[in-house]
């Protein structure tokens, strides 16, 4: 199990996003993301084999994150 991944099998799409759409609110590349997953930043939600979601709550701390260190 990766670091920061919870194991869900039914979410509700409303208060998760994909990689790529997280990716594109961060501007950040998914890649970032998934660096972000491992190294514990934000936690995910594991979906089934490949599918990963990020809970909308981790995007706004790390959006919150972002805009105190500019």
């Amino acid at each position: 199990m990766m670091h920061g991944t919870l194991y869900h099998a039914g979410v509700g799409n409303d208060d998760y996003r994909t990689r790529k759409q997280t990716a594109r609110i961060l501007k950040v590349s998914e890649q970032t993301v998934d660096r972000y997953a491992r190294q514990g930043l934000i936690e995910t939600v594991k979906c089934g084999p490949r599918r990963i979601l990020i809970p909308t709550t981790e995007i706004q701390k790390l959006l919150a994150k972002k805009v105190g260190e500019e």
